[in-house]
C-alpha cells in the first residue's frame, strides 16, 4: 500500500502513523544522539582547556549559559514567533544557527594537553586511559563508588529541575491567580538568579579549594525554596524565587567531580560525566511522571517532591569523597 505525501498531517500507512510523524520522530532519535555526544564532552573539553582550580567557574559559565538561553527564550519567543512565520520557520532558523556554531567551533577550537598528572595512580589512569576502548572504560568507570553516588546525584537534581520547571507557571497561574505573564516573570526571576549564581557560586569553590562545602547548602536551600514557593505571594515569592535560583548556581559543581575523582581525571572524564548525565536524562523522565502523580492528589504536591529530589541530591552529596584543590594540594 503506498500513498502520495500531500505535506499534511493526514496520510496515515498501516501502522497508524502519517510520513510526517515518522520524519519527526526520526529527527528526534537523531538529535537525542547528538546531545548524547555532545553533553558529556563539554565537562571533559574544560578538564583539558582549564586547570584544576579554574573548573568551577568554567562550568558555572557553561551552566549560566544554558539559564541565559532558558530565559531569553521565554521572554524572545512570543516576540519573533510571528515576525518569521511561525514555530517551523523559528526552528529552522535555530538549527542553521547551531550548524553556522558547529563549523566555527570546528575550524577555530582546538584540544589542548591536560594537565600534568601528579599522583602515580594518576600517572597509571593515563596511561590506561589512552589505551581503552569506549565499553572498557566505562566498565572501569562503573568500578568507582563515587559515580554511582554521583549518578544518582544527577539523576534526582535533573529530576527534580525538569518537574518544577515545567509545572511552576501552570501552579502560579492556576492554583495561586497570577496571570500567565506574572508566572513567567517568576520562572525568569529563577532562571536570572541561577545565571548569577551559577558564575559566583562555582568562582567560590575554585578560590576555597572545595565542592560538597558549596554543593549542599546551596542545593538544600533551592530545594527549601521549592517548598516555600507554593504557599508565598508578590514580595515574599520574588525573594524566595531569587534565593531558589542562586542558590541552584551550585549544581555545575557536580560536573566538575568527575574530573577530579581519582581513577578518573580529564581522560575519563568523559565515560564518567555520560554515566551521570544519562541517569540524570533517567530522572526527568521519572520525576515527571511521579510528581504529576502526586499532582493529581494536591497541587502542592509536585513542589515538595521535586524539591525533596533536590534536598536529597545534596545529602547524597556529602557521601562523595572531597575532590577539589585543596585536597589535591594536601
Amino acid at each position: 500500500m503506498t500513498h502520495e505525501f500531500d505535506g499534511s498531517d493526514s496520510v496515515i500507512d498501516e501502522g497508524g502513523l502519517s510520513l510526517r510523524q515518522k520524519l519527526n520522530l526520526a529527527v528526534t532519535a537523531v538529535l537525542g544522539i547528538a546531545l548524547a555526544l555532545t553533553f558529556p564532552n563539554v565537562p571533559k573539553a574544560l578538564g583539558m582547556w582549564f586547570n584544576s582550580e579554574e573548573f568551577g567557574l568554567a562550568n558555572g559559565a557553561v551552566q549560566a549559559g544554558y539559564g541565559v538561553g532558558g530565559a531569553l527564550s521565554a521572554v524572545l519567543t512570543p516576540l519573533v514567533l510571528e515576525p518569521v512565520g511561525g514555530w517551523r520557520n523559528l526552528t529552522s532558523l535555530l538549527g542553521f544557527a547551531t550548524i553556522a556554531i558547529g563549523v566555527l567551533w570546528f575550524l577555530t577550537v582546538r584540544d589542548r594537553t591536560p594537565e600534568p598528572v601528579k599522583s602515580a595512580d594518576e600517572q597509571s589512569t593515563k596511561g590506561q586511559a589512552e589505551r581503552l576502548g569506549a565499553l572498557t572504560a566505562i566498565r572501569q568507570v562503573l568500578q568507582i563508588r563515587d559515580i554511582w553516588i554521583l549518578s544518582l546525584c544527577h539523576l534526582l537534581f535533573v529530576g527534580g529541575y525538569i518537574g518544577i520547571i515545567g509545572y511552576a507557571p501552570t501552579y502560579f497561574a492556576d492554583v495561586q491567580g497570577m496571570t500567565q505573564t506574572e508566572a513567567g516573570f517568576i520562572l525568569s526571576l529563577i532562571l536570572w538568579a541561577f545565571v548569577v549564581g551559577a558564575l559566583v557560586i562555582p568562582s567560590l569553590s575554585d578560590r576555597v579549594g572545595l565542592r560538597k562545602t558549596f554543593y549542599f547548602p546551596g542545593m538544600f536551600i533551592a530545594g527549601a525554596c521549592m517548598l516555600v514557593a507554593a504557599f508565598v505571594l508578590g514580595t515574599p515569592l520574588w525573594i524566595t524565587a531569587l534565593l531558589w535560583g542562586f542558590a541552584a548556581g551550585a549544581a555545575p559543581l557536580a560536573f566538575v567531580m568527575p574530573l577530579e575523582m581519582d581513577g578518573i581525571g580529564p581522560r575519563l572524564a568523559g565515560s564518567a560525566v555520560g554515566i551521570a548525565i544519562t541517569a540524570g536524562y533517567l530522572g526527568g523522565v521519572l520525576a515527571p511522571i511521579i510528581g504529576m502523580w502526586l499532582v493529581d492528589i494536591t497541587p502542592a504536591a509536585g513542589f515538595f517532591f521535586w524539591g525533596g529530589c533536590y534536598m536529597l541530591s545534596a545529602v547524597l552529596f556529602l557521601f562523595l569523597k572531597e575532590t577539589g584543590p585543596r585536597v589535591r594540594q594536601a
